[in-house]
């Protein structure tokens, strides 16, 4: 934590870990829209999605260990508060623990498992796909789940959240190079930036990062 504090934001802050949360979801509902939505271009519901939901259940970690994260969580969140500077790192484990054990996180239980891999982040995805089926020409996206495997690159600079696909799978298909190369220079969070939640915990960020295994948070 830095010595000098800084200028307390006027910036009403979001809560921790719910912050996460939405961070999370940009990152899966942003890529999951471009699979819907190629998918259905490219006339292959059926191969890149599945009837019934994959197997993946969120694993907690243990009690004093959630709250030794609870304890760095809440200076995290005290540091949104203040405006004082601090630095935030959650490897895959914490993250999983969080989306296990957290309230605010729920929506995420059992449909994503994340492993930090470097400086890239991978995430292992079944996601129910009837909240695309009301748009105009995805109705055969109705009762589908999303069955696969992402690859994204995710940082956080100049204010702006910066979600880019590495590599995907789906229903045990990897998804061409072709398709890939389609989309990787799409930022896959631009249609969240004029999210109030969102756009309000990307400001209060000087970066995020991944780096040597671990998601890195830096208030300003």
């Amino acid at each position: 934590m830095s010595d000098s504090p800084k200028k307390k934001s006027n910036v009403k802050s979001c809560l921790i870990p719910g912050c996460l949360g939405l961070l999370l979801m940009v990152l899966i509902i942003g890529g999951v829209s471009f699979f819907a939505v190629k998918s259905f271009v490219n006339k292959s519901v059926d191969s890149f999605t599945s009837e019934t939901p994959g197997e993946i259940v969120s694993a907690p970690i243990p009690q004093e260990d959630f709250t030794a994260l609870q304890t760095r969580i809440d200076a995290f969140q005290q540091s949104l508060d203040s405006g004082e500077s601090y630095e935030l790192h959650l490897n895959d484990t914490e993250i999983n623990g969080l989306i296990a054990r957290s309230e605010s996180l729920q929506t995420l239980k059992d449909k994503i498992e994340f492993e930090i891999a470097d400086s890239t982040i991978k995430a292992d995805v079944s996601w129910p796909m009837d909240q695309f089926s009301n748009v105009p020409m995805l109705g055969a996206l109705s009762s589908r789940y999303f069955n696969g495997k992402v690859e994204l690159d995710v940082f956080v600079e100049n204010g702006e959240l910066n979600v880019f696909l590495l590599g995907a799978e789906a229903g045990g298909q990897t998804l061409p190079a072709t398709f890939i190369d389609a989309i990787s220079s799409e930022n896959l969070a631009k249609e969240f930036a004029n999210d109030p939640e969102v756009q309000e915990f990307v400001e209060k960020l000087e970066s995020f990062k991944v780096e040597n295994g671990q998601a890195v948070f830096k208030t300003r």
